[in-house]
């Protein structure tokens, strides 16, 4: 029997019986035993949490981790930066993909959190900071960030913990300017036929006490950019701006009642998207690219809630996205191994992407079906990127 918190394996033999809330001493009484063969529980860290399920033995503040979207996926941010204007609305001057990660002790409780991003895009000649507001932890409550690239203090200065000065809240800059992630010039991964392959990056926020899970979980996890200046923020429509917000840049503008990060016909200038997603190509509306996206947008995300699958034929235009086109692309080659422990409700399945074909894999996974030759039609679950076993 394995109690929740923390685990504790309790054992009966013999003639003996351990009912159901019976502690081991209570058995002893009345139990022969004969143990043989038995392994000790290795425990390094001493957090309680055997090395076969803690995935840092070597640190007794981190016993587990948690992922958005899912351990192989990682969702895509992507911004428009004429805020308060809707402009071309191609929605590409940053594209972001973004992999969320807490890691929690044996007791359930965050310890860090990682967040894994990659400039993918970036469609602006602005210059554009990123950044994360953490809406309900503050600034005091974070002991250290690594792996910040700021160059500088504009628009983003930070206290020796690594959050932004002179704010209550824990922000957590990223980069001060996007060009500061990857070498180009011009415009990144938004023109048909160009294209430059950008690095994964990763910020570390460590906490200085272990703190509730639902105060670090995504509905308060607000990502946001800063265009030129600090005080003009672009947010994801769902989130408030942070104490640095400068609403008087707004005046005059038609915005929706209440929300000054939607247009008054519903669009907005930020979007959260929880998968890899197919953005507009330079000077292409979202409105062209993805027809069932202004419904979705105008009924406030209540309709076309499956309208960014670029999976499903009537949800998107291919003529209005960006497509790399390097100049030595081919079909990239995949093999799918064997299907094994097949029983009425599961079967275990893997593969491998053994070349890309001369440009990045951005998805993989695995389809199924009940019926032969199923597509990514049928049911499917994403797998990570790039090649390799998965």
């Amino acid at each position: 029997r394995i109690d929740n918190n923390p685990f504790r394996v309790y054992v009966a033999l013999g003639d003996g019986e351990l009912q159901e809330g019976q502690v081991w001493e209570a058995a002893m009484t009345t139990a022969h035993y004969k143990l043989d063969n038995v392994v000790a529980i290795v425990d390094k860290d001493g957090d309680g949490v055997s090395a076969t399920f803690d995935i840092d033995d070597n640190d007794p503040t981190v016993a587990f981790e948690s992922y958005f979207p899912s351990a192989g996926t990682w969702c895509t941010y992507v911004y428009e930066d004429l805020w308060p204007q809707k402009g071309d609305y191609d929605v590409n001057d940053i594209v972001i993909g973004l992999h969320y990660i807490t890691y929690t002790n044996s007791s359930n409780q965050v310890t860090k959190i990682r967040v894994n991003y990659n400039v993918r895009g970036s469609g602006s000649t602005y210059n554009l900071g990123v950044a994360f507001q953490l809406d309900q932890v503050s600034a005091t409550s974070v002991k250290s960030v690594t792996g910040q690239t700021l160059q500088g203090s504009n628009p983003f200065d930070i206290n020796s913990n690594g959050t932004e000065k002179n704010v209550e809240r824990a922000i957590i800059p990223m980069f001060n300017n996007q060009r500061s992630t990857a070498g180009y010039s011009g415009f990144l991964n938004t023109v048909n036929g160009s294209y430059v392959d950008t690095p994964d990056n990763s910020v570390l926020v460590t906490f200085t006490s272990p703190m509730s899970q639902s105060l670090v979980s995504m509905e308060s996890f607000n990502l946001f950019i800063v265009v030129n200046s600090r005080g003009c923020e672009v947010h994801i429509p769902s989130f408030g701006a942070t104490s640095k917000f400068n609403l008087n840049l707004a005046a005059g503008s038609i915005l929706y009642p209440g929300n000054p990060f939607k247009y008054a016909d519903g669009m907005m200038w930020g979007i959260m998207i929880p998968d890899y997603f197919k953005y507009p190509s330079e000077r292409n509306s979202m409105l062209k690219a993805y027809p069932r996206f202004k419904g979705w947008a105008e009924s406030g995300g209540m309709i076309n809630l499956d309208w960014y699958r670029h999976d499903l034929q009537d949800n998107i235009v291919m003529d209005f996205i960006y497509i790399p086109q390097p100049s030595s692309v081919t079909t990239p080659s995949v093999t799918t191994l064997d299907v094994f422990d097949v029983t009425t409700d599961k079967a275990k399945c893997s593969a491998q992407v053994t070349g890309d074909g001369g440009s990045s894999v951005y998805a993989r996974g695995i389809c199924w079906a009940t019926s032969p030759n199923p597509t990514i039609s049928n049911n499917v679950i994403s797998e990570g990127t790039g090649t390799g076993d998965f």
